[in-house]
């Protein structure tokens, strides 16, 4: 994990095999959250997530109803742009395969 400071900014790389829910996973090379200069003096702080080569396995399980977790609550900031660049997204269900 990275950190900067000028620009703001926090990187993670290579997460491979991140569980989402049940066998649903998540792997890529990295992603970064930065926040462009201008959000540091504005009221509505806005972020940019960029990802490189992501490996995204869904089944239909990440669809289906579980256990509520904690209410939402409003998130300090928002996602301006999210960025995602050679990525591969895998849905496997008993009717369907893409």
């Amino acid at each position: 994990m990275n950190f900067s400071v000028f620009p703001l900014a926090i990187k993670v790389e290579n997460l491979k095999n991140f569980a989402l829910k049940d066998e649903n996973i998540l792997s890529f090379k990295n992603i970064s959250l930065d926040v462009p200069f201008w959000s540091l003096f504005s009221t509505n702080k806005k972020v940019n997530l960029n990802i490189h080569n992501p490996r995204i396995l869904l089944n239909d399980k990440i669809l289906s109803k579980g256990e509520k977790g904690p209410s939402a609550q409003k998130m300090p900031f928002e996602i301006d742009r999210i960025n995602i660049m050679d990525g591969e997204l895998i849905y496997k269900s008993s009717n369907l395969v893409i």
